[in-house]
């Protein structure tokens, strides 16, 4: 594969990634701001109505945060894929062979929550796997969370918007160590390059409202 068939692979993965995430929690988003009690004929009900889209907006906001990281960790092991079969003697892996990129913890972090999701019924017990003892040992997740837990506590271990650009950014500059090509955005410092992250990830006809981090 040739560097022009990285540089527009990666943007339409993200991309697609990005737009899941924006678009759905933006619906979820709504949701959880209705007035469900209105036209409840008993307080009763007013309560069970709340409860119940409370306990929905919960478990949909779970799955949609569980499901960006599994399409994250899949971005990431696509392009080393990608990189490997381009370039014979290039291999990554976030943990064996990392060739020290930018945002690497990040990127250990998604791919160690992806395998608690896939292999732990979203789970973090230190001792069942290496992922598991990373985010406990290395990024202060507390031993048996749960990806629901740290989702409604709104932790920044699963900030799918700040990931977002972080696994581009890094992606790409696997792809100069890879290639010795190098784009404009690995010139900018981030939030500058994520907000230029977002530009390339969603083109402005989709309408949706892109994160803005240098608050311009």
């Amino acid at each position: 594969m040739e560097v022009a068939g990285l540089l527009s692979m990666l943007p339409d993965r993200l991309g697609a990634v990005a737009l899941s995430f924006l678009a759905t929690k933006e619906r979820i988003d709504a949701i959880s701001k209705i007035d469900w009690a209105t036209g409840a004929a008993t307080h009763r009900e007013a309560k069970d109505r709340i409860k119940e889209v409370g306990g929905s907006v919960f478990q949909y906001s779970t799955i949609l945060h569980e499901n960006s990281l599994l399409s994250l960790a899949k971005v990431i092991e696509d392009t080393s894929i990608d990189l490997r079969k381009s370039s014979q003697k290039f291999r990554f892996h976030v943990f064996k062979n990392h060739h020290n990129v930018v945002f690497l913890k990040e990127l250990k972090t998604i791919v160690a929550l992806a395998n608690v999701i896939k292999h732990n019924q979203s789970c973090v017990v230190r001792n069942t796997s290496e992922s598991s003892k990373f985010l406990v040992d290395e990024c202060g997740v507390g031993n048996e969370a749960d990806i629901q837990s740290l989702v409604l506590a709104d932790d920044p271990i699963v900030d799918i918007v700040t990931y977002i650009p972080q696994v581009f950014i890094s992606m790409l500059e696997l792809i100069e160590k890879s290639h010795g090509f190098r784009v404009p955005i690995l010139d900018k410092e981030f939030p500058d390059a994520a907000d230029y992250a977002y530009e390339m990830l969603l083109p402005d006809i989709l309408g949706i409202e892109k994160p803005r981090f240098t608050g311009a």
